[in-house]
């Protein structure tokens, strides 16, 4: 069998139980809702510390925000960001499942809390999708550098799903081919 196949018998075998599928569907969900909530930040942000506000109100311009998320990015961010979201939800199952069926974790969290971590550098469009940059490099910083990629912040999308693929190979893998320990000689 190829490896690539290994992840395909894989996800096949742990989604054939509904209890895996709703959890990626749910991951999935949640992630993309955080994605777009984060490309809203400062008006979400804004209307939560006015008391001018309802909490009836206050939820209700929560949820307008996905559909101002889908008429003000990209068709490119939009892609990103639910691809992403899916491969989150399918990378945070597959270690749930690895969890359970090995009880060990080895290096596969790492990879997999970064490729997590890197797609939220990645949410929405440079100017509002940078948040996690700014709060690490600083604006001016984050400004200068994000001018400087040739795809203008698309980047961080990029590297995420690359950082969340590796992953869920690596968990397939170690799924596929347990790690076993070799007895001293």
């Amino acid at each position: 069998m190829t490896k690539i196949a290994n992840i395909i018998t894989v996800c096949r075998i742990m989604l054939a139980s509904w209890k895996y599928r709703l959890s990626v569907f749910g991951i999935t969900v949640a992630f993309a809702l955080l994605e777009i909530w984060l490309t809203s930040y400062y008006i979400i942000l804004s209307v939560y510390q006015l008391d001018a506000f309802s909490w009836r109100d206050r939820i209700s311009i929560l949820w307008s925000t996905i559909p101002l998320f889908l008429a003000d990015s990209t068709l490119i961010t939009q892609v990103f960001t639910f691809l992403t979201a899916l491969l989150v939800g399918l990378n945070i199952t597959l270690l749930v499942y690895f969890i359970r069926k090995q009880f060990t974790l080895q290096s596969a969290v790492g990879t997999s809390g970064f490729g997590i971590f890197m797609s939220l550098l990645g949410v929405g469009c440079s100017s509002s999708g940078s948040i996690m940059l700014i709060s690490v490099l600083g604006i001016t910083a984050s400004i200068k550098l994000l001018k400087a990629l040739p795809l203008q912040g698309k980047e961080f999308s990029l590297f995420a799903i690359t950082m969340l693929l590796v992953s869920i190979y690596l968990i397939a893998q170690k799924i596929v081919n347990p790690p076993t320990c070799k007895p001293k000689k």
